[in-house]
């Protein structure tokens, strides 16, 4: 839970055997990249008559969807990269996964560290509050951001045609 709550985006960069607790781990990163190869990725804990222990239950079905995420836990079922990005286990697969996380590392950490917790925790709201609730939130962190001096200043950049979005 820790991890999860960090004040920093975590990042798993998956690249060989992936079960049981490495994969609990990696669900309770913000994002997770795989490296195409000849491996599995899973909870096979029940195949051990044990259960997963740090968050995969709980995890699991907000990544997969219940429904699949219930017939994994169930029957211990493992995945091969591609099969897990194809069900989102995964945010994509990739060829080199190393040199893809310090990429998207690089891009996260030029941007303002609060405005991305409040992505983390606007997202999380999302799943757990009410509508009205969540937007309640939304608007009141964009407030907050649309104050900010340095969102203030990359506006003007941006208006100015200094700064430019990639499209």
């Amino acid at each position: 839970q820790r991890l999860e709550s960090a004040p920093f985006i975590c990042i798993a960069a998956i690249n060989g055997w992936c079960m049981g607790g490495g994969l609990e781990l990696a669900l309770a990163c913000h994002l997770r990249y795989a490296q195409a190869g000849d491996y599995l990725i899973g909870l096979l804990e029940v195949q051990l008559h044990l259960l997963p222990g740090a968050g995969g239950t709980q995890r699991l079905g907000r990544v997969v969807g219940q429904a699949r995420a219930l017939e994994m836990l169930l029957l211990g079922t493992c995945v091969c990269p591609e099969d897990a990005e194809r069900i989102g286990l995964v945010h994509s697969l990739v060829n080199d996964v190393q040199l893809h996380s310090d990429t998207v590392a690089t891009l996260l950490a030029s941007r303002p560290p609060h405005l991305l917790q409040h992505v983390v925790r606007l997202h999380a709201d999302a799943q757990q509050l009410a509508w009205s609730e969540g937007m309640e939130r939304e608007r009141g962190a964009f407030s907050a951001i649309l104050r900010d001096e340095e969102t203030l200043q990359r506006l003007a950049e941006f208006n100015s045609g200094t700064v430019r979005v990639p499209e």
